[in-house]
Order: C-alpha cells, then structure tokens, then sequence
C-alpha cells in the first residue's frame, strides 16, 4: 500500500520525496540532543499532513526549520487554518 493510499487527497508523498532528497539527517548526529530530536520527531508525525508543513530534520540540532516548523505549530494550535498560517509571528500569531 502507498503513501498516497493511506493520505489520499494530500502531498504526503511529496513531503516525503523531497525529505529524501536532501541532506538533512534523521538520526542524532554530533552534539544533537536527544530531548531536541524527540520535539522534530513530534512535529513531524503531528503535523506532516498540513498544507505548508515540510518534514524537519530528525537530527537533534534546534536550526530555522526547526523555530519555523514550532512557528507553525503555534498557528496551528491556535487555530489557524493552513490557508492562513505561514509560519512567521505576526498580527494574526499574536491576537491569537
């Protein structure tokens, strides 16, 4: 069974490729932190499925994607829809 099977209608399939594609590791590397690893695991597998989420590296290494992808787990929390949410703090992240 695909990815696209079991998220039909997203761009899972997508995400994933393009995480494949890159250089950024999905293990612990030199000086990650374990504690740091487990919060991208987490944002990852919670919001993969939302429209301008991309797969973190799993690297244990807090980096800008990182503080972007907790940005958009703030609009998302908050209950902004993917067609509002663009992961930068601004009037709308912060009435909320």
């Amino acid at each position: 069974m695909g990815v696209a099977s079991v998220y039909p209608g997203s761009d899972l399939t997508s995400k994933v490729f393009k995480s494949l594609l890159n250089t950024d590791a999905y293990v612990t590397v030199n000086g990650g932190s374990e504690q740091v690893r487990s919060i991208q695991h987490w944002l990852n597998g919670r919001y993969v499925n939302r429209r301008n989420f991309f797969i973190v590296p799993c690297d244990g290494h807090y980096s800008h994607d990182v503080a972007k992808a907790m940005m958009y787990a703030l609009q998302y929390e908050i209950g902004m829809s993917d067609d509002v949410a663009i992961g930068v703090f601004g009037p709308g992240s912060r009435s909320g």
